[in-house]
């Protein structure tokens, strides 16, 4: 026969073993005092400033900035005026380098005046050829074209003259022009050209030169 079997027992579950937490360590650290470490964790702002710095500072950025516009406005005075010199000038001297080129006519002129006094001098073509000199330097004196004075007797200067020849002469006084080469032109304050002179230098001087150099 087959034995009953017998109804198993259940075991009762053993509750779970609580662990216990370890107990805190004493820290090595020394202890903060407490206004110490409450201001650690935060940065102080300073102060805003008081009207009167406020004040001082806007006054003082004021003296900035119009320091700044009087310099300005007086460079600007200061461009306008030499611009408006240099226009002036400008237009003063317009007609200078036309009158330049025109100075090797006039010395053509001249020239073909002096060689027809001898050949057809009191005949037409002499006198057309005065007419159309008389005519160009009248023209050319109006737009500010003059001669520059370089009379045989007259005193050098060398602003106005230039020597290209210095020779004895008993004729004339020491550093006097005794003859001129070619003309010389001003425009309006401006020499141009001056004008080419021989000057005559002392009669005394130069022979006493000329027996040095015989000697």
């Amino acid at each position: 026969m087959v034995s009953p079997v017998e109804p198993s027992r259940s075991v009762p579950e053993s509750a779970p073993e609580s662990v216990e937490a370890p107990a805190p360590q004493p820290s090595m650290e020394p202890a903060l005092p407490e206004d110490q470490a409450e201001g650690e964790g935060s940065v102080e702002t300073p102060p805003p400033p008081s009207l009167q710095e406020r004040l001082l500072a806007l006054e003082a950025e004021l003296a900035e900035s119009r320091d700044l516009y009087l310099r300005a406005h007086a460079e600007l005075e200061n461009f306008k005026k030499r611009t408006a010199r240099e226009q002036a000038e400008f237009r003063r001297y317009a007609n200078e380098r036309l009158l330049r080129d025109l100075l090797p006519i006039l010395d053509g002129f001249d020239r073909a005046l002096r060689a027809a006094q001898g050949e057809i001098a009191g005949t037409a073509y002499q006198e057309g050829m005065q007419l159309l000199a008389k005519q160009l330097h009248e023209t050319l004196r109006t737009a500010g074209l003059e001669p520059v004075s370089a009379e045989p007797g007259s005193p050098f200067d060398p602003t106005l003259h230039e020597a290209v020849a210095a020779v004895p002469s008993s004729d004339h006084a020491e550093n006097t022009i005794v003859e001129l080469v070619a003309a010389g032109y001003r425009y309006k304050d401006r020499i141009l050209r001056p004008s080419r002179v021989v000057v005559a230098r002392a009669a005394a001087a130069s022979a006493g030169e000329e027996r040095g150099d015989e000697a």
